[in-house]
């Protein structure tokens, strides 16, 4: 069970929520990584219903519900309560806090069970301070080495090794039985040194620094040994994407799909189709992790890469190398009062620059205040932010001297230029230039940082997924605040594509560009430009061998997907036809380029209104843009 052991009868309004920028903040609080399909369905609904619309997957493997407001909260409450995921009151929410290894096997499940019916039965250990917790780690291939907690607990070959934070050097060991009671002991040291400092000392580590370990042990009435772990820190590459889970834990699960949230930031819908992938491809479950991911296992890696896939469409962390895992932020402002700035929106537009400062992990913090919530550790780069703009402090925490004072944006981004190219001048080449050669892995990484890059929030999934093959066609992200849609285009335009429609190219290059193995119906591409029958008609019509050419179409045109990626002509007589009675195409991508009648033939086709269109505003489109946006029709698979 996730539910954590009760203290007192639960009723409406006993706990009070944390009052944040945005409404009330509530937790679905848990004391176990694994979240039911049904679970996870219904904490998005609840945020949907009594929030608005986000939930944050914190890093100590917890979700919250932003923005509840006064009115909806004990509706809120009700709900989660029902689904075993609401702390029985404010004693047992500050007390039960537990991050556990994302695949727990048994021994590790029972240690953490005991733990928490010991806390809530010992009335002394409710005077711990909030948010001290406990850390197991069964020692599997998902480690938690690189997490803090005040008391870890470790898998140690037959043994469980309990460690003090601020003194992992030195393990109590115990046998299964009795690290609970080790680990207990050394929680109720801990109250017993800080008394008469409780402001002061509120971490296990504060402690051991203020009073050294042999302190500890004499109050604690255990002796430690030296010890070295046998843990490890999991990887990025082994928590992202369809993976073998390595692991033979609970219920044996072998493979799963590991999907992150940007930031720790999930909104309801896309918790909402996490749920369902789970009851779909999975086995059901979730589980929740500190790596700011979701692991829902599966019975094997297609089932899996089907999942990831859905994800990835939804613009949700699905590779290693997605440049926004180089980026940790905390909520900032609005949401957090004592925040000086937003963090969020920040932390999208620097991450393609943090991904290529030289350090592993994360190597961006952005914080809204010096208190660092996000992250405890050093980072390469920290911004805290200020009155004045952000503080720039290098190789350091939140709380550290900073290097520049009161940057704004372009200052920052020329900044982490800087520290990018002073890395670059420090490396040393090893005679070979290192690149990726997977073509695949290539289109992966391009699509994820269109993705981080470009402002798509505006578009549909369906146009997304179009916009974002333009982007790549031309290598500018800020070309999608240009790409305009019609209503329905998308829609229309696959649906006739999969009915067999022909694609109709106003030049060689358009039809060239359309990749013949993506297209669903096996679809015909036509130009007529190089038809000699195209020439004569230019003379006699006076207009361009683009716009004759169009004649050519007529009997093709009813119900076809049009692609016009050179000739503002062909466009423009496109429009005259329909206007002649001829029957309408199904949908047109209008990208024609130049200087003269692209931009208004573009406003022309879509001010029409006759036919679901896609425009690239201005100057700018071109025939690797139209086919790149006939590619995406064409299939779901990018």
């Amino acid at each position: 069970m996730t539910v954590a052991p009760k203290i007192q009868g639960w009723c409406p309004g006993a706990l009070r929520p944390m009052q944040s920028g945005d409404g009330l903040l509530l937790r679905a609080k848990t004391t176990h990584p694994r979240l039911s399909a049904r679970q996870a369905r219904e904490i998005a609904s609840i945020a949907q219903d009594c929030g608005n619309g986000l939930v944050d997957l914190s890093q100590r493997a917890q979700l919250q519900l932003r923005g509840v407001s006064e009115a909806k909260l004990e509706q809120a409450q009700s709900r989660l309560a029902a689904l075993g995921l609401l702390a029985e009151d404010a004693a047992t929410e500050s007390l039960l806090n537990f991050l556990v290894s994302p695949f727990a096997d048994a021994q590790a499940s029972a240690l953490v069970a005991r733990l928490a019916q010991s806390l809530v039965n010992d009335a002394p250990l409710r005077d711990l301070p909030g948010k001290f917790g406990f850390l197991v780690d069964d020692g599997g291939a998902l480690g938690l080495s690189a997490s803090t907690m005040d008391i870890r607990l470790e898998a140690h070959g037959e043994n469980i090794a309990v460690i003090a934070d601020g003194a992992r050097e030195h393990a109590f060991l115990a046998t299964p039985e009795t690290a609970s009671d080790v680990a207990l002991a050394l929680a109720r040291a801990f109250l017993v040194l800080r008394k008469g400092r409780e402001f002061e000392l509120r971490r296990m580590r504060n402690v051991v620094a203020a009073f050294g370990l042999s302190a500890l042990m004499e109050v604690a009435a255990h002796t430690p040994t030296p010890y070295t772990s046998r843990c490890r820190a999991a990887s990025a590459a082994e928590i992202f994407g369809a993976r073998l889970s390595h692991e033979g834990g609970e219920n044996g699960v072998k493979c799963f799909a590991g999907v992150g949230a940007p930031s720790g930031r999930l909104r309801a819908d896309d918790l909402h189709a996490l749920a369902a992938l789970a009851e779909v491809h999975g086995l059901n479950e979730l589980r929740l992790t500190p790596w700011r991911a979701l692991l829902l296992p599966c019975a094997d890696l297609d089932a899996a890469q089907k999942i990831v896939e859905v994800a990835g469409g939804r613009g949700l962390v699905i590779a290693a190398d997605d440049p926004r895992l180089s980026v940790i932020a905390c909520p900032g402002a609005p949401e957090c009062p004592q925040a000086h700035a937003p963090t969020r929106d920040l932390a999208e537009i620097l991450a393609p620059l943090a991904a290529r400062l030289a350090s592993e992990g994360a190597r961006l913090h952005i914080s809204g205040c010096a208190k660092g919530c996000a992250s405890p550790a050093a980072a390469k780069v920290a911004l805290v932010a200020t009155p004045r703009g952000f503080d720039l402090i290098d190789n350091g925490c939140a709380s550290d001297a900073p290097t520049l004072r009161g940057l704004g944006v372009n200052e920052i981004e020329d900044a982490m230029r800087a520290r990018i190219a002073r890395c670059k001048q420090g490396a040393t080449m090893s005679g070979a230039l290192t690149y990726i050669r997977d073509g695949a892995a290539i289109y992966d990484r391009s699509f994820a940082i269109i993705r981080a890059e470009a402002r798509l929030e505006r578009f549909s999934r369906e146009e997304e997924r179009v916009a974002v093959r333009i982007i790549h066609a031309c290598g500018m992200v800020e070309i999608a605040d240009d790409i305009v849609f019609s209503p329905g285009f998308a829609e229309a335009a696959s649906a006739a594509l999969r009915n067999g429609a022909p694609i109709l190219c106003d030049a060689n290059m358009v039809a060239h560009g359309v990749t013949r193995a993506r297209l669903p119906t096996n679809n015909e591409v036509i130009c007529t430009l190089a038809d000699p029958r195209s020439r004569a008609l230019a003379e006699e019509m006076k207009t361009t061998r683009s716009a004759a050419a169009m004649e050519l179409w007529r009997e093709k045109l009813s119900g076809a997907v049009v692609a016009i990626g050179n000739a503002p002509t062909s466009l423009f007589r496109l429009l005259e036809m329909l206007d002649e009675g001829v029957a309408p195409p199904a949908a047109i991508v209008a990208m024609p380029v130049g200087f003269v009648g692209a931009a208004e033939s573009k406003e022309a086709a879509l001010a029409d209104g006759r036919v679901p269109t896609a425009i690239v505003r201005g100057r700018k489109g071109g025939s690797a843009m139209a086919a790149a946006a006939i590619n995406a029709l064409a299939s779901e698979k990018e």
